[in-house]
């Protein structure tokens, strides 16, 4: 890893994960926290660019302050790299990208051994259809925390399910490609004591003609997250959970250690070699996805890419 200096802004939970798989990493890392939360952390962005002097920025603030927190780093000529937790921006938007030397999105399940082993399984398939889910019970994501205080739960601070859970979104462009048309259905819909929405059903149809169903909520317990995938050629899927790749009904096993994805990911960044990394334009298609999603629940319609 070429840099050496790093900068956490935002120390919820995976601001301080973000931070100590660095420190582990052998990289120094200054924090920047309004609450104070981090030993030996400040309160601003200027402060920490002055004071740690980063060469490598990680945004990892909630989701309505990425886009002041990318204006702060151009206005403050910040010409190192940049990785912004996922999703990119709570509202499709334009930003300053020309002064950093490279951005990238948290979409770290990129990284991970199942992804891989998915992709290269697809390579020269033709895809007919997928399905993708993803869910987990809010109050069981960050032990010793009341769910309702977090940033998932709150509508100011840009949380809610298909924010939280916009992985299943980017793993369906990364894995199969772009959409031409879609509808959905979603919002608040449980019994949870939060402001955002907890559960969103997507119909997508890809550019490549395949259909693509997608699920994700703030309610299943087990936790559960998989895609299955059908092709001319026969039945692929991938289960998180159990950390298994099946073809064909035969199971093979990919574990993967908890930070292992997030070291990968860093690394990308860090190294400027060819990786499955989130480039920045791909992140605004995620959050184009969003937008497009809502407006089409809200108006009980399909959008057209």
């Amino acid at each position: 890893m070429t840099a050496r200096r790093a900068m956490v802004v935002g120390y919820g939970s995976i601001g301080a994960r973000h931070a100590r798989v660095l420190r582990e990493d052998g990289l120094e890392v200054g924090v920047v926290s309004r609450s104070g939360a981090a030993e030996g952390s400040v309160a601003t962005l200027a402060e920490g660019l002055a004071q740690f002097r980063p060469d490598y920025v990680v945004l990892a603030s909630p989701t309505s302050d990425h886009r002041a927190g990318l204006e702060a780093l151009a206005e403050q000529a910040f010409g190192g790299r940049v990785l912004v937790e996922k999703p990119l921006l709570a509202e499709p938007a334009t930003l300053p990208w020309g002064g950093f030397g490279q951005v990238g999105v948290g979409y770290n399940l990129r990284f991970h051994p199942l992804v891989a082993r998915l992709r290269d399984a697809l390579t020269g398939r033709r895809v007919l259809s997928a399905s993708i889910h993803c869910g987990q019970y809010l109050p069981d994501w960050r032990p010793g925390t009341d769910y309702r205080a977090t940033s998932s739960a709150s509508l100011a601070a840009g949380g809610g399910v298909l924010r939280d859970l916009s992985h299943e979104l980017d793993l369906a462009a990364h894995l199969l490609g772009s959409w031409t048309e879609l509808t959905a259905t979603g919002g608040r819909l449980g019994p949870l004591d939060i402001e955002t929405d907890d559960a969103w059903g997507v119909l997508m149809r890809l550019r490549s003609g395949a259909i693509v169903t997608l699920g994700v909520d703030y309610w299943h317990r087990p936790a559960r997250r998989s895609i299955v995938v059908e092709t001319a050629e026969g039945s692929l899927s991938i289960d998180f959970i159990a950390g298994t790749f099946t073809e064909n009904g035969k199971a093979e096993a990919h574990p993967a250690e908890r930070d292992a994805t997030y070291r990968a990911m860093h690394k990308a960044m860090l190294d400027h070699a060819p990786s499955p990394l989130c480039t920045a334009a791909e992140g605004l298609a995620v959050v184009d996805t969003i937008a497009a999603i809502e407006k089409a629940a809200r108006d009980r319609v399909w959008i057209t890419a």
